[in-house]
């Protein structure tokens, strides 16, 4: 899959213009940085922003939650049940996780449980996010916002991408450019992608929550 230098920059938006980070924040990865979450979130996205990033070769709960302690990590990307293990090594033997800010979420469900132990026990907000690799980023619930609205749904769309919800007789979920990939071809020319309206669909349960948020139950296909 291909992306360009502007759509990954886009699909990191949201670190710095929805969730306040800066260069004075300091990033965790534990994913392979061969996986989108981590070249997007781990690599691209803050080396760009100039922070300072501390990468785990292999998962450990312990370890990371040492690591927050000890180099004043501030955020991560990652999913549901790497929270979980947080809270479970953080009630085994707790450490100063102050500078603990944003554990932003997505691939999973969240139960409300989950949202309300990453604040009691981590002290942490706990993100919720929808996306694709194609995509990066393209709905987030926004700090502060309540336990059963993150719990509930993927947040609302960020401002510089635009979704597209029908029903299932008609056309699916779209994501639109500029952070949408330019394709599967590594011959492919870039081109400014602000400039083409091309639709990236992608089958999706979707519905609507009471306080209008979406939520999206997983996609299933991908087509340009």
């Amino acid at each position: 899959m291909l992306h360009s230098p502007n759509t990954v920059y886009s699909g990191g938006r949201c670190i710095e213009e929805i969730y306040g980070l800066t260069a004075d924040d300091v990033c965790f990865m534990a994913s392979t940085l061969a996986h989108q979450t981590g070249f997007g979130y781990g690599l691209m996205t803050p080396l760009g922003q100039g922070m300072k990033v501390v990468y785990q070769d292999a998962w450990d709960a312990d370890q990371m939650l040492d690591a927050i302690e000890a180099e004043g990590i501030s955020w991560t990307v990652s999913a549901t049940a790497f929270a979980m293990d947080m809270i479970a090594a953080q009630r085994r033997r707790e450490r100063d996780l102050s500078s603990f800010n944003f554990f932003i979420c997505g691939g999973a469900p969240i139960p409300p449980k989950v949202v309300e132990e990453a604040a009691d026990v981590l002290g942490t907000e706990l993100i919720a996010v929808w996306g694709m690799t194609e995509n990066m980023i393209i709905t987030t619930t926004r700090p502060g916002d309540p336990v059963e609205l993150v719990s509930d749904s993927n947040g609302t769309t960020v401002d510089w991408m635009e979704i597209r919800v029908v029903d299932e007789n008609s056309r699916p979920v779209a994501g639109l450019r500029p952070a949408t990939w330019p394709g599967f071809d590594p011959t492919a020319e870039f081109v400014s992608s602000a400039e083409q309206r091309t639709w990236l669909f992608g089958a999706a349960r979707t519905y609507r929550s009471p306080k209008s948020k979406t939520c999206f139950f997983g996609t299933l296909r991908s087509k340009r």
